[in-house]
């Protein structure tokens, strides 16, 4: 039985927020950060955009009545959404190679290709990372449709009256004689953006554990603290910062719900 970490990956963000880890890119995590919440936004907003498009009826004009029309202002907001969406997921991707692969071991890679090919052969099975915790099929769609959309084809989207809700790829072929199509149901496409979020999350918060937690020093006090929202902004109040006390890496990692480390 493989077990997963208890660790969550906003305590992580949280513990990070008051305390950059030696070695550890200055903001890198909350750089990953925006870009999880930008794919999990996109990918939810999808499927109400989906809705709002398939639903739609055909109208047709008494001046002429042989034409049906339909609003294309969604297919057009869909295509643009898979598109940000899957930049993001490319992004967050790298950003997290690069912040992990090289604190492993110098001559590990620091893109996401490489490190997720370590992945998957199971070289980092004694950082905890088993490969069956991840979803690399999920994933790899998602990167696989961010190559097509980046080089080869824009996103095409089926008509209303299609029972399919279905993301199209129109690739030139190699002997530019004719054209290619490859088709992603949405909701499996909705799905394995999500998967990719839950990937990185569980791939940092394992890191943490395994890697940057037993390089912590719990006894040193952490100085100069101000209080803080949730996205990590200080708290001011009255036009001044509102100082905390200070407080040793221990409690400040009791405080973000990780003591299940000590």
């Amino acid at each position: 039985m493989v077990v997963t970490t208890k660790t969550k990956f906003e305590s992580v963000m949280d513990f990070s927020c008051v305390l950059t880890p030696r070695n550890i890119p200055l903001d890198s995590l909350s750089f990953i950060n925006t870009k999880l919440i930008s794919i999990e936004i996109l990918a939810n907003d999808l499927p109400v955009l989906a809705d709002a498009h398939f639903k739609q009826e055909f109208k047709r004009s008494e001046d002429n009545p042989e034409v049906a029309t339909y609003n294309s202002i969604f297919q057009s907001r869909i295509a643009s959404s898979c598109e940000s969406l899957c930049s993001s997921v490319y992004g967050a991707g790298e950003i997290a190679a690069k912040f992990i692969g090289p604190r492993f071991h110098p001559q590990m890679p620091n893109n996401f290709r490489g490190l997720k090919e370590r992945l998957k052969a199971g070289d980092l099975k004694d950082y905890g990372l088993n490969p069956t915790l991840f979803d690399f099929e999920g994933h790899e769609l998602i990167l696989a449709a961010r190559s097509e959309t980046s080089h080869y084809s824009s996103v095409f989207v089926a008509m209303p009256s299609s029972e399919r809700r279905t993301l199209s790829f129109k690739t030139l072929s190699e002997d530019m004689q004719r054209v290619e199509t490859s088709s992603i149901p949405l909701e499996i496409f909705v799905s394995s953006a999500l998967a990719s979020i839950e990937n990185l999350k569980t791939l940092i918060c394992i890191f943490f554990d395994n890697v940057v937690f037993p390089q912590l020093n719990l006894d040193i006090m952490i100085r100069g603290n101000v209080s803080r929202d949730s996205r990590g902004i200080p708290i001011v109040k009255n036009g001044l910062l509102s100082p905390l006390p200070d407080i040793s890496v221990r409690d400040h990692i009791i405080r973000c719900g990780l003591e299940h480390l000590l």
